[in-house]
């Protein structure tokens, strides 16, 4: 008899532009990170979105 366990990802990875599912991670709990996917738009809002970030960081 086999008695494989199949272990669950219980975190994922979305993007945060169009939410789509980029991966799952390995986590000890439920757990959503954020990141971009591949879509030309979700770049393109990426790009942005590091410009005004990098203002930002400058004035502090």
């Amino acid at each position: 008899m086999n008695h494989s366990v199949k272990k669950v990802n219980m975190g994922v990875i979305l993007c945060r532009h169009c939410n789509a599912l980029i991966d799952t991670v390995d986590t000890n709990r439920i757990a959503t990170f954020y990141g971009v996917c591949n879509q030309p738009e979700c770049r393109q809002q990426r790009s942005a979105t590091n410009a005004s970030i990098r203002d930002v960081t400058k004035e502090e």
